[in-house]
């Protein structure tokens, strides 16, 4: 039987203490949150200043960094979050009714060519470069299904991984604020089932649980949320901690020392965590400050992107973002089978974007996802309540 040795040495034990640090930190700000009542309240808008805080943050750090085009962006979407926050739900609704016909509609084409695949009638080839289905059909890879080789296809997105923040979150605040249609909600579904994505299928498998546990999870959602970002963070942790991995020059392709399971992008997504705690270790005050590629250590969790991105604040707001949604989706009523739908997609996609797994979540367009769903949840809250008081 092999010997496994369990000395530590003295750098990781340094890096275990600032993780336990880092934990009891977090559990101090939930109990803060918790205790002082102010920071969610319906008419105190804090969370308007902390998402702008943020990305001004983002910016900043993009700035340093000389990455214009970044910087850009969060320019960007700072005049959004101003533009969202004096709007009402009228044109929220416009945006979200179009942006969902027109995922479905996009959906609906690489189910169809997917099918045809499949039943081998079509061919999946190359096609040439801006051509509609070049757009419309991208794949990251292919995968051997009853012995055929099937495209994991991505519609538009760059990879399958990207399904979640831009179909499915959208899809769930849809469902839960706007009365989204049966066929599209279905449409989407079938498109992410086909797309052969690991992270999907555990998203969906996470939904049903939380379907069927609603109650139990609606009383318990903060406790079990962050309970579940602790674990991830200390599993990835353990793994970086242990195992050393590099990264090629030819986008993202991983290699390993000491893995077991080779190319498993499950563990790929965990060790990037891992490292990101590190880095946050080496420089908690402003983030990420040295030479090098700061996007090695951004996918993952927006928890630990944010410490990697602009230090100890930027931790600080993305828990306490977290926290308020967590907290005011708890306020929300639910009152028919499609908002209960949508409440689940929402939920589990947040503990997904926090915990393992933000690819587009940490995006421009994730962070205009999760401001509309504050702001949607706010105005939902103050209509409840305004209903309430009226004679």
């Amino acid at each position: 039987m092999a010997h496994v040795s369990l000395r530590y040495s003295n750098y990781e034990i340094w890096m275990l203490i600032n993780l336990l640090t880092l934990f009891g930190l977090l559990v101090i700000l939930l109990t803060a949150f918790k205790r002082y009542k102010v920071f969610t309240n319906d008419n105190f808008d804090i969370s308007f200043v902390s998402f702008v805080s943020l990305v001004t943050l983002y910016l900043i750090s993009d700035l340093y960094r000389i990455d214009p085009l970044g910087a850009i962006g969060w320019g960007v979407l700072l005049a959004n979050l101003v533009v969202i926050k004096n709007c009402d739900n009228t044109p929220i609704r416009t945006f979200f009714n179009t942006y969902i016909f027109i995922i479905s509609g996009i959906a609906l084409y690489a189910i169809t060519t997917s099918v045809l695949v499949r039943l081998n009638i079509k061919q999946f080839e190359e096609f040439p470069y801006m051509s509609l289905n070049y757009m419309l059909l991208h794949h990251d890879s292919f995968k051997y299904v009853f012995g055929m080789s099937v495209p994991r296809i991505s519609a538009h997105l760059q990879q399958v991984s990207l399904i979640p923040a831009y179909f499915i979150f959208p899809l769930g605040i849809g469902m839960l604020f706007f009365n989204i249609k049966w066929k599209y909600f279905f449409v989407i579904i079938i498109f992410s089932l086909l797309s052969l994505s690991g992270s999907i299928y555990y998203l969906f498998a996470s939904a049903m649980m939380a379907y069927i546990f609603h109650t139990f999870i609606r009383r318990y959602k903060i406790i079990l949320s962050f309970f579940f970002l602790f674990f991830m963070l200390a599993l990835a942790f353990s793994i970086a901690l242990h195992y050393e991995f590099g990264i090629k020059p030819d986008f993202f392709q991983y290699h390993y020392d000491s893995f077991l399971l080779r190319g498993s992008s499950g563990i790929s997504r965990l060790a990037i965590i891992g490292r990101g705690i590190r880095e946050f270790f080496e420089s908690p005050i402003l983030g990420f400050v040295r030479e090098g590629n700061i996007n090695l250590f951004l996918l993952g969790s927006l928890v630990v992107s944010a410490a990697v991105r602009a230090g100890i604040l930027a931790l600080v707001i993305i828990v306490y973002i977290y926290y308020l949604l967590l907290t005011k989706l708890n306020k929300l009523k639910i009152t028919n089978t499609k908002e209960k739908v949508g409440f689940t997609l929402v939920y589990v996609s947040l503990v997904m974007m926090m915990s393992y797994q933000d690819y587009g979540f940490g995006s421009v367009h994730g962070f205009l996802m999760l401001f509309i769903l504050v702001h949607l949840l706010n105005n939902r809250r103050r209509d409840e309540l305004s209903k309430n008081k009226s004679p």
